[in-house]
């Protein structure tokens, strides 16, 4: 049972796909519910500090009359906040089952009161012992606890209906693939079915033993490993939970390296626990028991920074440099015959198709089964391309793919589909650079490991370092390496 990677990919090129902006949206209807949880904590905090300032309005400053400081206030109306959010995280508030799936009530009313109740409790004994109590108005502070109740209460009141609505409509629900027939996977799907795990839903049944399908419903099964992956490609799914019986678990390794390729969580439901070596994390569905042994990189969150970052800077640096890149357009056009712009056809986030956008810089324009690296002294490069590859501002107009949320400023860099397909093929760990949008600049590039890739240990030592990037990502990782990029195209000396 082998999956060729290489042909995998291929196929995926040579098939219609819709523009990347759009397929996100039109693909899934899928929300994390950790994105909805985190949403709702930032809410509730927003919540109880302008109630803070509220309070301070209405109670100290209309009805008091008096002028006291501003800082202070929202120094402790900060605190108050954050100290809210914990004690309401403590009572299991934010639980999704009780956010997504729960009905509003006079028990849940009762918990926001008594959790408020401990944070401000809190506050008034922190005012005694630092002896600051005495400079703030103790019916400021009845009044900022009744409208932070009053406010939560009532939000999540109209939340709960409104989220509840599209928790019926499959917004929330986890898009779920299971590889194997195994009785724990078969007792999942039968959960599933039933309406069971109301935040999960089936995606897809997969196996390749064929006497396993025999025992089963044929009908049920959605393909095998090779239907898996390309279903993955096709961004169908957001997990996959591998349930194979404890006879086979040797394919186990096989099986993790085929699908890691793939930007989805992975998990193991085992019919014992032969996966020890691995110390992996463990989760829950319903009640069966799941071990994480392969997380989506930067998500959640850490998406959203890096999304934000990728559109505010990509678009702050596309107007600094539209002058310049005017004269590099100018230059192009004077120096030889043909577009200003080249564009080719590479591999972007998940394995999908892109069109990457460069100024010209060879006298051909290559972006089929025949793409040849270029090399020292190469005769395909222009005067100009000569100097634009040998500064790399021959990729400012990758802007354009930056703001079109097709790549990132910091991420592995694109290479051509004929690459890809042949680098795939040898060495396991190059697909995994695709787990995230490709970019600008990258870690490898400041390392100096850009250019020509003449050996095969050039591209795996590249592709290592692309995979150290993806695993250990940060949002400091990403701007100390948008700030070294400078330094190191002015240093580089393998660029042709």
């Amino acid at each position: 049972m082998r999956i060729d990677v290489s042909s995998a990919l291929k196929n995926l090129s040579s098939c219609e796909q819709l523009p990347e902006t759009r397929r996100g949206f039109l693909d899934t209807r899928h929300i994390s519910n950790k994105t909805i949880m985190e949403t709702v904590r930032v809410f509730d905090m927003i919540v109880v500090f302008a109630c803070s300032l509220i309070a301070k309005i209405l109670y100290v400053d209309i009805i008091g009359g008096a002028q006291m400081i501003e800082s202070s206030y929202m120094l402790v109306g900060f605190s108050g906040a954050l100290l809210s959010l914990i004690t309401l995280n403590q009572a299991g508030i934010y639980a999704p089952d009780n956010i997504l799936r729960g009905k509003p009530s006079f028990r849940h009313a009762a918990c926001v009161f008594k959790s408020l109740s401990y944070a401000f409790m809190l506050i008034v004994f922190l005012g005694y012992a630092f002896k600051t109590a005495e400079l703030y108005s103790r019916g400021w502070t009845f009044l900022w606890f009744a409208l932070s109740f009053v406010a939560i209460t009532g939000a999540r009141f109209v939340l709960m209906h409104f989220l509840k609505k599209l928790a019926n409509d499959g917004y929330f629900r986890t898009r779920t693939a299971l590889y194997g027939l195994g009785p724990q996977n078969m007792a999942l799907r039968h959960a599933i079915q039933a309406g069971e795990m109301e935040l999960t839903s089936l995606s897809g049944l997969y196996e390749d033993d064929s006497q396993a399908i025999e025992d089963h419903d044929s009908t049920l099964i959605a393909g095998g490993l090779d239907e898996l992956i390309q279903d993955g490609m096709q961004n169908k799914f957001d997990r996959i939970i591998i349930g194979i019986p404890a006879k086979r678990t040797s394919e186990t390794t096989e099986l993790l390296a085929a699908m890691s390729i793939l930007p989805v969580n992975i998990q193991i439901c085992p019919e014992n626990m032969p996966f020890s070596s691995l110390k992996p994390e463990i989760s829950y569905i319903g009640n069966h028991t799941l071990f994480d042994v392969g997380k989506k990189p930067i998500s959640e969150w850490q998406g959203i920074a890096k999304a934000i970052l990728d559109q505010t800077l990509g678009l702050i640096l596309l107007v600094l440099l539209s002058p310049l890149m005017a004269l590099i357009a100018l230059a192009i056009r004077l120096d030889s015959p043909g577009p200003i712009l080249f564009f080719q056809k590479r591999h972007g986030y998940n394995h999908r198709t892109i069109n990457v956008c460069k100024f010209r810089t060879m006298t051909v324009q290559e972006n089929d089964n025949n793409v040849r690296q270029a090399t020292k002294d190469d005769d395909r490069v222009t005067r100009v391309g000569k100097f634009l590859r040998r500064t790399s501002l021959d990729e400012l107009p990758q802007l354009f793919n930056v703001i079109n949320a097709e790549m990132s400023l910091v991420g592995p860099r694109p290479h051509a589909l004929v690459h890809n397909n042949y680098y795939s093929a040898l060495l396991e760990k190059y697909p995994g650079r695709h787990k995230v949008k490709p970019g600008m600049t990258g870690l490898a590039q400041i390392r100096g490991l850009r250019g020509e890739t003449d050996t095969l240990e050039k591209m795996r030592e590249r592709a290592d370092v692309d995979i150290e990037y993806i695993e250990n990502w940060s949002f400091a990782m990403d701007i100390k390496i948008l700030f070294k990029t400078p330094l190191a195209l002015l240093h580089q000396k393998n660029a042709y």
